[in-house]
């Protein structure tokens, strides 16, 4: 199911890639997250997408699939991304690129742990919805 899920996102991605009609243009800065060293080795995609996958599990497909495309979009799946360029002084961090603002509802853990993100994201998710963020391929 797992490589089910994964082969889907991909597929689902190059597809919305290539044939989604274009939307109403929202002007957004283009923000590249700022990849910081991690002291234990990095896990690939595949590992960050079984993450999502699991955490995600009792989620309709469509929305584990919206999940992996979300934080691809977001962070390119690396568990090291940092933005520092928000305007107002937060930064987001690690896949799902969670803001510091969040600290105060879900601790701190999100900032140094990547597997901690994947479920303080969905925590948002559950409470907001796709609202919360703002990457291309998150609604």
């Amino acid at each position: 199911m797992k490589y089910f899920l994964i082969l889907i996102s991909i597929l689902f991605g190059i597809y919305l890639g290539i044939n989604h009609p274009k939307r109403e243009e929202v002007e957004v800065l283009a923000i590249t997250p700022t990849v910081t060293p991690s002291p234990t080795p990095t896990p690939g995609a595949k590992e960050v997408i079984e993450e999502i996958t699991e955490v995600w599990g009792g989620e309709k497909t469509h929305e584990i699939v919206t999940a992996i495309t979300c934080a691809y979009s977001e962070s390119g799946l690396r568990v090291n991304a940092l933005n520092t360029k928000n305007s107002n002084g937060t930064k987001d961090h690690s896949v799902f690129q969670v803001n510091d603002i969040n600290s105060k509802r879900y601790g701190e853990g999100f900032k140094k742990s990547w597997r901690e993100n994947i479920r303080v994201a969905y925590q948002i998710y559950k409470n907001r919805g796709w609202s919360a963020w703002y990457g291309s391929r998150c609604n």
